[in-house]
């Protein structure tokens, strides 16, 4: 498949794309304006099962029918992805401005929202942050990227990170940096699906022309994909998953993840069904 000129806004012009390796999917993921307001989902239909009420929104014909559902969620939604900041950082990228962000988010929640599945993203309607007044969740152009990087790495090689080993680690200074503001000055690097100290990465050869005149460990293009595991995450994709990080994210969850950390906020991002490529293959659709 001939690979086609990348859409993705990136800080680097020069960041080519084309099929995210074995997913076989362009990239067409572009910034969003914020969805329709939720007021203009009026008439619905009382048709209801365990997780999904449909609604008909008659007041917009971009629109026609959407879903309402009960998501659990540490993040406030509708999360703008590549978010642009604005000249005077007074709106930073969440996940930039402090790495506590994406580890641990605003606290667990179950919130009702709506769906209009049109890649614009879930909008809170009911018991979630922005009710309590959080402004909804952004993550710039960059932090995108790096995931969606992570996740078109279908299966995971890993191999250690230097200087650092389970054995040696004092594991008693972690709480410490999960303080706002300290994750970020932590001596290590963090596990890409639990708030846990990292000792292995992806070593598996990237073959995807996107990330061409990127900086080397910013993307982890130069080696791997740049996910990053805990001792106890590496054992399963290794020993139990056969190197999918799918299988390794689904069986967490059902097991609520490891007693010391659960899972991290943002672990959803990296999911192939989760919402940042759902939504990037909406975009791509249109």
């Amino acid at each position: 498949m001939a690979k086609e000129p990348c859409t993705f806004p990136s800080q680097q012009d020069d960041v080519p794309c084309g099929t995210y390796g074995e997913t076989n999917l362009f990239c067409n993921f572009q910034s969003a304006d914020r969805p329709t307001p939720v007021s203009e989902a009026t008439d619905v239909l009382q048709a209801r099962d365990d997780e999904t009420l449909i609604v008909r929104a008659t007041n917009n014909k971009n629109h026609p029918m959407s879903s309402v559902r009960t998501i659990n969620t540490k993040l406030a939604h509708p999360i703008a992805f590549n978010y642009q900041p604005g000249n005077d950082q007074s709106t930073p990228c969440h996940w930039c401005d402090d790495l506590v962000y994406g580890l641990l988010g605003l606290g667990e929640v179950n919130v009702e929202v709506i769906d209009h599945n049109d890649g614009q993203g879930y909008i809170e309607i009911g018991g979630g942050h922005i009710a309590a007044g959080y402004p909804p969740s952004r993550m710039c152009d960059m932090c995108t990227l790096q995931r969606i990087m992570v996740a078109a790495c279908r299966i995971h090689e890993l191999e250690p990170i230097e200087d650092i080993r389970p054995n040696d680690f004092n594991f008693d200074t972690v709480v410490d940096h999960m303080m706002p503001g300290m994750a970020t000055l932590a001596p290590f690097h963090w596990c890409s699906v639990c708030p846990a100290p990292a000792f292995f990465k992806c070593c598996k050869k990237m073959d995807l022309g996107m990330a061409e005149g990127a900086v080397d460990g910013d993307l982890g293009c130069g080696n791997g994909c740049g996910l990053m595991l805990c001792d106890y995450c590496a054992a399963i994709l290794i020993g139990e998953t056969e190197g999918s990080l799918e299988a390794l994210i689904d069986r967490l969850k059902l097991e609520k993840a490891n007693d010391r950390f659960g899972l991290r906020a943002d672990v959803d991002f990296l999911h192939p069904r989760g919402e940042l490529l759902r939504r990037m293959e909406l975009h791509s659709n249109t």
